[in-house]
């Protein structure tokens, strides 16, 4: 059973990092001798969703010992599926979540594969740009939805009002399109592809939400379900997060094409290249919750029920904590450092956990080297290549076993977390580095 629930407070800062997760397919996975059945909702046929098809479709889930069955909760029926015992996990905006959590339902948010809105405004050409919306149509989807809270949040950010624009609701996406090109309205909302509908020329892309912070595509799920089922969860994490990592590879691109397919529904190539290319920018490299959307997304709901919620209270982090945090492992050899060492027979192992934050948990056994270890660093690259650039030096000098904690700059943490870097320790004889040896990183 999991332990004490891990909170974050938001004056810490609950930022995505930007970082490539690289680790092994299967990583740390379970080993169950018969998979565990999850049925998971996803709130809309949309690329936000493509972590999970990946994840289904690509055998990370079932690598963790999950049979995922994934299921379509549109209309806002996400968390109305987990309440109800439906789904055991639901892919979603906060919003929704919010409002059934202040209910009763009982609801927490696990972590996040989207914290902005994958949407643009489409509008008439003759419409300069969003204050240009005042006195016009706007159609959105239904109201409460991800794009209705989107196109309020934009008219909010640039002064205007519901009363400034007439807002008016069209659900089906084709409905909308038509609308748009018969005149009966002025813009809509859309998430890509969108080429289709600027090729003729007589509408354009005034505005790209993605500058708004909203939780567009969290996890959520009951509490006692997580409490009940903590390697469960953290099996569905550490699938999303190989999955994200495995998305991001160009060399992976026929069989993400095939799964945004799957996710969207498209058929069209070019629609689905364009929804491909969407996904890789819009993609945030690791599940994590930034402080902001999670921010603004309370506030949203506070306004709407006129209540106070507190953020913390809405958040069950532990597991992403667990599986983010990267088990790193080294031996280190005379045969990797540059240039050769002179007189050495030495080695050394090297273990380590790096946190999402950064945080270096290190410790450093040293063997038969020429002399006591004058200091021991991190470096980001190859071990097999000269050391270059900014380093993370661990001690000063380094004891036959030593250990420690350190803050590790950003570009080196993300080198940590794709098994791009290596450790160096030196001795007097060998200053440049008597042995050396590349970092393996495994998710948690």
């Amino acid at each position: 059973m999991m332990g004490k629930r891990s909170i974050f407070a938001l004056a810490a800062g609950i930022v995505v990092v930007g970082a490539l997760t690289v680790a092994g397919m299967a990583g740390a996975a379970s080993q169950r001798h018969a998979a565990t059945s999850l049925k998971v909702c996803y709130a809309n046929a949309a690329t936000d969703f493509t972590p999970a098809f990946v994840a289904k479709n690509e055998g990370f889930f079932a690598k963790n010992g999950l049979d995922v069955d994934l299921v379509l909760a549109s209309g806002g029926k996400g968390s109305q599926y987990l309440t109800s015992g439906i789904c055991d996990l639901s892919l979603d905006s906060a919003t929704p979540n919010l409002i059934a959590n202040e209910r009763g339902a009982g609801l927490v948010l696990l972590g996040a594969d989207a914290n902005t809105f994958d949407f643009r405004l489409v509008a008439k050409s003759s419409i300069p740009n969003v204050k240009g919306m005042a006195g016009k149509t706007l159609a959105l989807s239904s109201p409460g939805a991800a794009v209705d809270i989107a196109g309020r949040a934009m008219l909010k950010e640039f002064g205007l009002s519901p009363s400034d624009v007439k807002i008016v609701y069209i659900s089906s996406l084709a409905t909308r399109l038509a609308a748009l090109q018969s005149g009966s309205i002025d813009a809509m909302i859309i998430s890509p592809p969108i080429g289709k509908v600027l090729g003729g020329g007589s509408y354009k892309m005034i505005y790209n939400l993605k500058g708004l912070h909203f939780i567009l595509s969290g996890m959520f799920a009951k509490r006692s379900f997580v409490k009940a089922n903590p390697d469960v969860i953290k099996a569905y994490i550490r699938s999303d997060v190989q999955a994200i990592a495995w998305m991001k590879n160009p060399a992976n691109k026929a069989g993400v094409l095939k799964d945004v397919g799957a996710v969207t529904g498209f058929t069209d190539a070019s629609d689905v290249q364009e929804a491909y290319d969407d996904v890789l920018t819009h993609q945030q490299p690791e599940p994590l919750i930034d402080n902001r959307a999670l921010k603004n997304s309370v506030s949203w709901v506070n306004d709407q029920l006129n209540t106070t919620i507190d953020p913390n209270s809405f958040l069950y982090l532990g597991p992403l904590q667990q599986v983010l945090t990267r088990h790193l492992t080294s031996t280190l050899t005379a045969k990797q450092a540059v240039p050769r060492p002179k007189a050495t027979r030495g080695t050394a192992k090297f273990t380590a956990t790096v946190t999402p934050a950064g945080v270096l948990a290190w410790r450093l056994s040293l063997k038969g080297l020429t002399g006591r270890a004058i200091y021991a660093e991190v470096h980001k690259g190859r071990a097999g290549q000269a050391a270059s650039g900014s380093a993370v030096r661990l001690c000063k000098p380094c004891g036959a076993n030593a250990s420690g904690s350190t803050k590790v700059y950003s570009g080196l943490l993300a080198a940590l977390k794709q098994s791009g870097a290596f450790i160096t320790v030196s001795t007097a004889k060998n200053p440049k580095g008597e042995v050396r040896g590349q970092i393996t990183a495994n998710l948690g």
